[in-house]
């Protein structure tokens, strides 16, 4: 079934700060998280860094305003933000491709959180309701990778291929010089990257950062499981992976053209 929902006719901030908010629950409670500017986060000559992130519960007051925000829990966000500042002014925001911040993925009445920086390998996964309690929580042990030279110039080249269009009249080599300074180089790269993807299968998938040829590893748990391994299912690189069930995956793949195209592929069990 379909419907549409209407919150309160205005924004709702935290601490001055726009709050994006996600589906509600049935009890018309939203949870969202403030969404600070790059310049903030990374920090400036006046503020910052901003190093943490809450994720907030919103309802409204009945009377067309929102009631002012509750902190159910505090994102790391350390590590997620380069910043790049050219002697003209200009400056460049990007993600770090080896930073290991806090991850959220909510739905309506939840949030599951993903945590890296404990240590290497190391994978916590944290339900939060919208009533703030702690529902599920899970540490996941994978095998720790080093951060290796090939791995860095493999980001760094990828990185300036795509600055060189934008600032054709800086030399690559100073473009690669203030690139390597702000990037982020930990001794183990993290297990698994991007926000964790809860399945219509009732299960959690995590992105790992492991490629065998064309295929990328991903590691699946039981949402509300907290004993037993993780099952390890190869998925193709080109499959950007939103959604799966007990027989399928289901993704995003760009065409020749860059253009998204939505396909599903089949899971052969072992």
């Amino acid at each position: 079934m379909v419907r549409a929902v209407r919150g309160p006719g205005t924004t709702v901030d935290y601490q001055g700060v726009l709050v994006e908010l996600h589906r509600p629950n049935e009890d018309g409670v939203y949870l969202g998280v403030p969404r600070f500017p790059a310049e903030l986060e990374v920090g400036t000559d006046d503020i910052g860094p901003v190093e943490r992130q809450p994720i907030v519960r919103v309802s409204g007051s009945g009377g067309g305003e929102w009631n002012e925000p509750e902190v159910l829990l505090w994102l790391d966000r350390r590590n997620r933000t380069h910043v790049i500042r050219f002697p003209n002014g200009e400056e460049m925001y990007g993600a770090q491709p080896f930073g290991d911040p806090d991850q959220v993925r909510f739905e309506p009445g939840a949030a599951v959180v993903m945590r890296l920086n404990e240590v290497p390998g190391a994978v916590e996964l944290i339900e939060v309701s919208a009533e703030g309690d702690t529902v599920w929580h899970r540490h996941l042990r994978l095998e720790p990778r080093r951060l290796t030279p090939r791995m860095v110039t493999e980001a760094i080249e990828a990185t300036l291929d795509r600055w060189a269009s934008v600032f054709p009249e800086m030399p690559r080599t100073r473009l690669r010089e203030k690139y390597e300074a702000a990037l982020h180089r930990p001794e183990f790269v993290p297990p698994v990257e991007g926000p964790p993807i809860l399945a219509s299968s009732g299960e959690v998938w995590l992105r790992s950062t492991e490629r065998s040829d064309t295929l990328r590893a991903y590691y699946v748990v039981q949402r509300g499981d907290v004993g037993g391994g993780p099952r390890r299912v190869l998925v193709p690189e080109r499959l950007w992976l939103n959604d799966a069930t007990r027989t399928h995956v289901w993704g995003v793949v760009l065409d020749s053209l860059e253009r998204p195209q939505v396909v599903g592929r089949r899971l052969v069990l072992r």
